[in-house]
Protein backbone atom coordinates (compact mmCIF):
# COMPACT_ATOMS: atom_id res chain seq x y z
CA UNK A 1 0.00 0.00 0.00
CA UNK A 2 2.77 2.26 0.99
CA UNK A 3 4.50 1.72 -2.67
CA UNK A 4 1.16 2.20 -4.34
CA UNK A 5 0.67 6.16 -2.60
CA UNK A 6 4.13 6.68 -2.80
CA UNK A 7 4.41 6.14 -6.25
CA UNK A 8 0.90 7.45 -7.16
CA UNK A 9 2.12 10.94 -5.14
CA UNK A 10 5.67 10.65 -7.38
CA UNK A 11 3.52 10.99 -10.49
CA UNK A 12 1.20 13.80 -9.57
CA UNK A 13 4.18 15.55 -8.54
CA UNK A 14 5.85 14.59 -12.07
CA UNK A 15 2.56 16.01 -13.98
CA UNK A 16 2.05 18.89 -11.96
CA UNK A 17 5.88 20.17 -12.05
CA UNK A 18 5.92 19.68 -15.75
CA UNK A 19 2.98 22.76 -15.94
CA UNK A 20 4.66 24.75 -13.13
CA UNK A 21 8.03 24.44 -15.03
CA UNK A 22 8.32 24.00 -18.34
CA UNK A 23 11.37 21.59 -19.69
CA UNK A 24 12.54 20.65 -16.58
CA UNK A 25 12.86 17.24 -17.05
CA UNK A 26 14.94 15.56 -14.13
CA UNK A 27 15.77 18.86 -12.73
CA UNK A 28 12.43 18.80 -11.59
CA UNK A 29 12.34 17.78 -7.85
CA UNK A 30 15.27 20.49 -7.54
CA UNK A 31 13.06 22.90 -8.75
CA UNK A 32 10.18 21.79 -6.87
CA UNK A 33 11.92 21.93 -3.83
CA UNK A 34 13.42 25.47 -4.44
CA UNK A 35 10.28 27.05 -5.40
CA UNK A 36 7.86 25.76 -2.44
CA UNK A 37 9.95 25.47 0.60
CA UNK A 38 11.71 27.47 2.35
CA UNK A 39 15.80 27.88 1.45
CA UNK A 40 16.28 25.98 5.11
CA UNK A 41 13.67 22.88 4.36
CA UNK A 42 15.17 22.86 0.74
CA UNK A 43 18.70 22.50 1.92
CA UNK A 44 17.34 19.44 3.66
CA UNK A 45 15.23 18.19 0.58
CA UNK A 46 18.63 19.34 -1.76
CA UNK A 47 21.16 17.02 1.03
CA UNK A 48 18.51 13.85 0.65
CA UNK A 49 18.51 13.86 -3.08
CA UNK A 50 22.24 14.08 -3.13
CA UNK A 51 22.81 11.30 -0.63
CA UNK A 52 20.30 9.01 -2.34
CA UNK A 53 22.62 9.57 -5.69
CA UNK A 54 25.98 8.88 -3.70
CA UNK A 55 24.64 6.02 -2.20
CA UNK A 56 23.80 4.55 -5.48
CA UNK A 57 26.97 5.50 -6.50
CA UNK A 58 29.47 3.73 -3.77
CA UNK A 59 27.14 0.76 -4.11
CA UNK A 60 28.40 0.46 -7.76
CA UNK A 61 31.81 1.29 -7.67
CA UNK A 62 32.13 -1.18 -5.06
CA UNK A 63 30.02 -3.82 -6.95
CA UNK A 64 32.19 -2.98 -9.82
CA UNK A 65 35.67 -3.68 -8.20
CA UNK A 66 34.54 -7.00 -6.57
CA UNK A 67 33.21 -7.89 -10.24
CA UNK A 68 36.39 -7.25 -11.55
CA UNK A 69 38.15 -8.95 -8.77
CA UNK A 70 36.17 -11.95 -8.40
CA UNK A 71 34.40 -13.05 -12.00
CA UNK A 72 36.83 -11.51 -14.18
CA UNK A 73 40.32 -11.94 -12.38
CA UNK A 74 39.83 -15.22 -10.18
CA UNK A 75 37.94 -17.27 -12.33
CA UNK A 76 39.51 -15.88 -15.68
CA UNK A 77 42.95 -14.95 -15.19
CA UNK A 78 44.39 -16.54 -11.48
CA UNK A 79 42.37 -19.42 -10.47
CA UNK A 80 44.60 -19.87 -7.10
CA UNK A 81 44.56 -15.69 -6.01
CA UNK A 82 44.83 -15.52 -2.63
CA UNK A 83 42.35 -13.34 -0.65
CA UNK A 84 45.04 -10.47 0.01
CA UNK A 85 45.18 -10.99 -4.05
CA UNK A 86 41.77 -10.58 -4.31
CA UNK A 87 41.44 -7.60 -2.00
CA UNK A 88 43.42 -5.53 -3.72
CA UNK A 89 42.31 -6.57 -7.42
CA UNK A 90 39.10 -5.14 -5.67
CA UNK A 91 40.38 -1.86 -4.91
CA UNK A 92 42.11 -1.16 -7.86
CA UNK A 93 39.02 -1.89 -9.43
CA UNK A 94 37.24 0.12 -7.88
CA UNK A 95 39.77 2.64 -8.53
CA UNK A 96 39.89 2.42 -11.88
CA UNK A 97 36.10 2.64 -12.47
CA UNK A 98 35.97 5.66 -10.40
CA UNK A 99 38.96 7.21 -12.85
CA UNK A 100 36.22 6.03 -15.86
CA UNK A 101 33.39 7.47 -14.01
CA UNK A 102 35.31 10.55 -13.96
CA UNK A 103 36.44 10.74 -17.31
CA UNK A 104 33.37 10.62 -18.34
CA UNK A 105 32.29 13.61 -15.83
CA UNK A 106 34.09 15.19 -17.96
CA UNK A 107 32.37 15.10 -21.61
CA UNK A 108 30.29 17.48 -20.39
CA UNK A 109 26.90 15.76 -20.53
CA UNK A 110 23.97 17.83 -19.37
CA UNK A 111 21.65 15.08 -18.40
CA UNK A 112 21.07 12.65 -16.15
CA UNK A 113 19.04 10.61 -19.04
CA UNK A 114 22.41 10.96 -20.88
CA UNK A 115 24.60 9.41 -18.45
CA UNK A 116 21.85 6.65 -18.09
CA UNK A 117 21.72 5.85 -21.83
CA UNK A 118 25.53 5.32 -21.80
CA UNK A 119 25.59 3.48 -19.26
CA UNK A 120 22.35 0.97 -20.38
CA UNK A 121 23.86 0.97 -23.87
CA UNK A 122 27.04 -0.42 -22.59
CA UNK A 123 25.65 -2.86 -20.65
CA UNK A 124 23.54 -3.57 -23.44
CA UNK A 125 25.99 -3.73 -25.75
CA UNK A 126 28.55 -5.98 -23.24
CA UNK A 127 26.11 -8.47 -22.21
CA UNK A 128 23.05 -8.25 -24.25
CA UNK A 129 24.07 -10.53 -27.22
CA UNK A 130 25.87 -12.93 -25.12
CA UNK A 131 22.66 -13.77 -23.49
CA UNK A 132 20.57 -13.90 -26.40
CA UNK A 133 23.18 -16.30 -28.38
CA UNK A 134 24.01 -18.21 -25.34
CA UNK A 135 19.90 -18.74 -25.49
CA UNK A 136 19.71 -19.68 -28.64
CA UNK A 137 22.61 -21.17 -30.24
CA UNK A 138 24.96 -24.30 -28.85
CA UNK A 139 27.87 -23.19 -30.81
CA UNK A 140 29.18 -20.32 -29.00
CA UNK A 141 32.08 -20.98 -26.46
CA UNK A 142 34.05 -18.99 -23.74
CA UNK A 143 36.57 -16.85 -25.99
CA UNK A 144 33.36 -15.88 -28.14
CA UNK A 145 31.54 -14.66 -25.26
CA UNK A 146 34.43 -12.82 -23.56
CA UNK A 147 35.32 -11.33 -27.35
CA UNK A 148 31.85 -10.53 -27.52
CA UNK A 149 31.83 -8.68 -23.77
CA UNK A 150 34.63 -6.36 -24.79
CA UNK A 151 33.93 -5.76 -28.24
CA UNK A 152 30.33 -4.07 -27.13
CA UNK A 153 31.23 -2.77 -23.99
CA UNK A 154 34.04 -0.96 -26.36
CA UNK A 155 32.26 0.30 -29.04
CA UNK A 156 29.82 2.15 -26.90
CA UNK A 157 32.20 3.56 -24.64
CA UNK A 158 33.95 4.95 -28.37
CA UNK A 159 30.59 5.60 -30.72
CA UNK A 160 29.11 8.75 -28.66
CA UNK A 161 32.54 10.17 -29.65
CA UNK A 162 32.69 9.24 -33.28
CA UNK A 163 28.72 10.14 -33.99
CA UNK A 164 26.81 11.26 -30.93
CA UNK A 165 23.21 11.32 -33.06
CA UNK A 166 23.32 7.95 -32.83
CA UNK A 167 22.95 5.89 -29.79
CA UNK A 168 25.49 3.53 -29.21
CA UNK A 169 23.66 0.59 -27.98
CA UNK A 170 23.12 0.09 -32.03
CA UNK A 171 26.27 -0.38 -33.15
CA UNK A 172 27.87 -2.03 -30.44
CA UNK A 173 25.04 -4.67 -30.33
CA UNK A 174 25.91 -5.62 -33.68
CA UNK A 175 29.71 -5.26 -33.27
CA UNK A 176 29.16 -7.53 -30.18
CA UNK A 177 26.90 -10.08 -31.66
CA UNK A 178 29.72 -10.35 -34.77
CA UNK A 179 32.47 -10.97 -32.54
CA UNK A 180 30.72 -13.94 -30.40
CA UNK A 181 29.97 -15.85 -33.65
CA UNK A 182 33.31 -15.29 -35.20
CA UNK A 183 35.70 -16.11 -32.57
CA UNK A 184 33.19 -18.80 -31.39
CA UNK A 185 33.91 -20.12 -34.85
CA UNK A 186 37.31 -19.75 -35.65
CA UNK A 187 37.90 -21.11 -31.90
CA UNK A 188 35.96 -24.16 -31.81
CA UNK A 189 38.53 -26.61 -31.98
CA UNK A 190 40.40 -25.40 -28.79
CA UNK A 191 37.56 -24.82 -27.30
Amino acid sequence: MNKKISLTFSIFLGVVGLAYFDNAGEKLFILLSKSLFSPFIAGFILCAILAAALSTLDSQILTSGTILAQDIYKKTINKNASVNMIKWISRAGAIFVSLVALVISFKGSQTIYNLVKFAWSGMGSAFGPLVIASLYSKNINRYGAISGIISGAATSAIFPFINPEVTALIPGFIISFIAIYSVSYVTRATA
